[in-house]
């Protein structure tokens, strides 16, 4: 109850009393009750006169109570435009909160004693339309900020470990042009929009060339892993020919060839292609040799036949490389098996080359997905 009530209710008690002293003096008049006609004057003086006194108040008081709303409200609708104008977009969920509460207020008052006590009009359909717009707005900022975020963090991201980093960022990036494209072209924040839309298509134009690029990379490296693999468990302790030799050094060939492609591409595949490519030139110079020195053996072969001797095995040096470092394995490691060389001794050592898969004769088992299922 506010002060000016309790105030107003005080004064009618005090009066009422006043008037029931003043008759029991006179013992002709008690407010309600006369014993002269001329006295009704006097009974109509003392209960109009505090109903009127009580009644101005509460109006005076509901009138003010109904302008601190109005004002409220017009406050609030005029912050907003200042808001606009500055561009202070982060204020738009403190704002939208003050104007949701004026608007409640206003709809619990009766909107023309508002309007009466401002001496003005509309102020409903002003707030209303404020609201509206704030509502509208603080949806565009939430679109725009959250867009901005995705966007940023992609711009920082400079490194990819793989194909499938690459296209999350292209998706994020994606999702922050669809939530800009929401925005409409009456948003006080639309031209700022626009500008990281550009960016964010720009964005997406670079990591979609570089993904098709990577793609193109990720096919070279996994056929030079699997033609690797293929040649490596083709030759591995078998006696060669020389036909057979200058077919592995041309397959050797390529795919240096190709790890090269992928190491001046500067691609997320480097580091794995340089790691190979070391092995592969060293298998590739250790080839030639060994034709060449088969080329001459086959020269004095027919002139001094002593000197033939069965053709040479060849151990390829990327042979632990692609198995132990580069290949899917089959399974979990074991602990005191050793049937495959990632299995685990009694002792915790790694079996290694001790395994059942290195052992000479019979079938080794298939402990890495990409090899021959039987060698």
């Amino acid at each position: 109850m506010s002060a000016p009530l309790v105030i107003a209710i005080i004064i009618f008690i005090v009066w009422m009393l006043m008037g029931a002293m003043y008759g029991f003096q006179h013992k002709n008049v008690f407010l309600f009750w006369k014993k002269q006609k001329k006295d009704i004057d006097i009974i109509l003086f003392y209960w109009l006169a505090p109903l009127i006194i009580f009644l101005c108040v509460r109006g005076a008081i509901i009138l003010g109570e109904h302008r601190e709303a109005g004002q409220r409200a017009t406050e609030v609708a005029q912050q907003i435009d200042q808001m606009f104008k500055k561009q202070e977009y982060e204020k738009f969920p403190a704002l939208l909160t003050m104007m949701e509460a004026a608007q409640t207020r206003l709809n619990e008052l009766n909107i023309f004693l508002v309007e009466l006590s401002l001496g003005q009009s509309n102020i409903d359909e002003t707030v209303r339309k404020k609201l509206e717009l704030l509502e509208s707005e603080k949806l565009n900022s939430d679109y725009f900020n959250n867009a901005r975020s995705m966007i940023l963090q992609v711009s920082q991201e400079k490194t990819f470990e793989s194909v499938e980093e690459i296209e999350k960022s292209i998706k994020k990036t994606q999702d922050a042009i669809d939530k800009l494209q929401k925005i409409t072209t009456q948003s006080k924040i639309y031209s700022k929009a626009q500008g990281l839309l550009n960016q964010g298509n720009k964005n997406l134009i670079e990591l979609g060339t570089f993904l098709e690029r990577e793609k193109i990379n990720k096919t070279y490296y996994d056929n030079v892993t699997r033609s690797s693999d293929l040649l490596v468990a083709s030759t591995k302790s078998r006696f060669l020919k020389i036909s057979e030799l200058e077919s592995a050094l041309a397959q050797i060939s390529k795919m240096i060839f190709d790890l090269n492609q992928i190491i001046g591409s500067n691609s997320i595949f480097t580091e794995m292609a340089q790691t190979r490519l070391t092995s592969y030139v060293k298998d590739e110079s250790e080839l030639r040799q060994l034709i060449l020195q088969e080329q001459e053996k086959q020269k004095t072969c027919s002139v001094a036949p002593e000197k033939c001797t069965l053709p040479p095995t060849f151990q390829f040096s990327t042979f632990k490389d692609s198995k132990e470092l580069y290949l899917t394995k089959t399974r979990s490691s074991r602990v005191g098996e050793c049937l495959c060389p990632y299995d685990i001794k009694a002792s915790g050592e790694t079996c290694g080359e001790s395994s059942a898969y290195y052992r000479e004769g019979g079938d080794a088992p298939v402990c890495y997905a990409l090899e021959p299922s039987a060698r």
